[in-house]
């Protein structure tokens, strides 16, 4: 069913902002200079990701770029509806800093199985520790109003899911969350998405009030 929209919207040239895709992962095996993961967000081939693993006393955050991507399988969920599951290799960026080397402790404290491979050698990890995927990527805002915009964006996003967003408005950087009514794919890593802004403060509607007035 289609939304009803409640605010007139308004054509906007220049103006672009960033999204922030956070995805909760399962570790499969790590190595000094890659990852394997399980993640129900299905990643894009060649695009960077930060890996971010939680610890009590320290957050280890590695960078790296997919090199592999396959759905595995699907599991039933408890409204009864069927999510993807899907794997993928990353192969980090730097592994000179002190960022990648804090990964050998936690290997170290979390390792099961051992493998060989011509890149060296990759743990089996069994770890209970919140494991995170982080990536932002730009998007260009076509139409914007007081509920939400219409932006096109080179990724693929699923409709009813909310991102922390940014935008920049004037010379203000603006902050919002925005949920996903609707997306299109328009051509070749090009797509047109609705969403509706969420969560918005007094002040933050002030704000985007003032900017909407003032076009």
């Amino acid at each position: 069913m289609l939304e009803k929209r409640q605010h007139e919207r308004f054509d906007v040239e220049n103006m672009a902002g960033a999204i922030l895709m956070i995805s909760e992962v399962s570790i499969l095996d790590l190595s000094l200079g890659g990852v394997s993961i399980e993640t129900n967000k299905k990643l894009e081939m060649g695009r960077e990701y930060t890996l971010v693993i939680e610890q009590p006393d320290k957050t280890i955050s590695v960078t790296g770029r997919v090199v592999w991507s396959l759905l595995k399988t699907f599991i039933t969920a408890e409204d009864g509806s069927s999510l993807p599951v899907y794997q993928a290799g990353l192969r980090f960026k730097d592994i000179l800093t002190d960022e990648a080397f804090a990964i050998l402790p936690f290997i170290s404290a979390n390792k099961d199985e051992i493998e060989k491979r011509l890149r060296g050698l990759r743990f089996t990890i069994n770890s209970d520790n919140p494991t995170f995927l982080k990536s932002t990527f730009k998007y260009k805002v076509k139409q914007i109003s007081l509920g939400g915009m219409r932006v096109q964006v080179n990724h693929e996003l699923k409709r009813d899911d909310s991102y922390p967003m940014e935008i920049s408005l004037g010379q203000e950087l603006f902050k919002i969350t925005g949920r996903i009514t609707s997306c299109r794919k328009q051509g070749p890593k090009r797509y047109d998405v609705g969403l509706a802004f969420s969560e918005l403060t007094d002040e933050d509607q002030a704000k985007l009030a003032d900017f909407i007035s003032s076009m």
